[in-house]
């Protein structure tokens, strides 16, 4: 479990990196490309700077492991894990579609997951046993009860230039099972959209732990399965996941590795 200082601390941290997000939201960005083709801003590494900063001064035990940063062991048992701007092409371009995550790690397990998206005002919070709620609702958040794939979201992994073959596989077998399909380059967006139940469906096929970390939790804790493509448990080391509300998954499995 996660004591509430750390818990409170995840807070501060996502809300004032939310906060500098906002702030700079369609100014001029001073972007390069990463090997790989994807981008990254002074604003990613501003961001960054300030969820690391404030990790560190509060937990300097912890480990702290950031798309941004150099990974920092931990002597703790604790690790944070950072995604401080998810959606950076979109955020560039000034799309709504982006977000910050944070999660908290303790002995190999994800014991917290919180996701802030600025643009729509909504933060999700997932803690191990206790469940995941939404800042726009109330009440815990769940996950589709639909027994169907007919009429069902799907958010595919939308990284087309390194895994095109697979994801056109994946839209090509669902939505021949009926399922719509959503893109929107944010793979905090797509998954949380499984937790809070708009969507039935969720794969990524080349997401980082950081892209994973804070919202696998929250697919679970709102009653959702979470597995690598072959059907098992997903684990830290995964870099291909398939998440859904559960009820489906054992025909998405199939339909995903046909």
């Amino acid at each position: 479990m996660v004591d509430q200082e750390r818990k409170n601390v995840a807070l501060l941290a996502i809300n004032q990196a939310s906060s500098c997000l906002m702030t700079r939201f369609g100014s001029q960005l001073l972007v390069d490309t990463k090997p790989g083709g994807s981008l990254v801003s002074d604003v990613d590494r501003a961001v960054n700077d300030i969820i690391v900063g404030i990790i560190g001064s509060c937990f300097p035990d912890d480990g702290i492991l950031s798309e941004e940063s150099p990974a920092k062991l931990s002597r703790s048992g604790y690790r944070w894990i950072v995604d401080p701007l998810d959606g950076s092409r979109n955020y560039s371009i000034g799309s709504h579609d982006f977000g910050v995550g944070i999660a908290i790690e303790y002995n190999e397990r994800i014991e917290l997951g919180i996701c802030s998206f600025p643009m729509y005002s909504e933060l999700i919070c997932a803690e191990r046993g206790k469940g995941a709620v939404s800042s726009n609702r109330l009440g815990k958040l769940n996950v589709s009860d639909a027994k169907k794939l007919l009429g069902g979201i799907f958010y595919p992994d939308s990284n087309f230039r390194r895994v095109a073959e697979e994801s056109l596989g994946d839209i090509k077998a669902l939505v021949e099972a009926g399922c719509s399909i959503r893109i929107n380059g944010c793979s905090h967006l797509a998954m949380t959209q499984v937790a809070s139940g708009r969507a039935l469906i969720a794969v990524s096929h080349s997401a980082k732990l950081w892209d994973l970390a804070p919202v696998v939790i929250a697919v679970e804790e709102a009653g959702g399965k979470v597995t690598n493509r072959r059907g098992q448990p997903w684990n830290l080391g995964d870099d291909i996941i398939v998440a859904t509300n559960g009820i489906v998954h054992d025909e998405v499995i199939k339909l995903v590795n046909r």
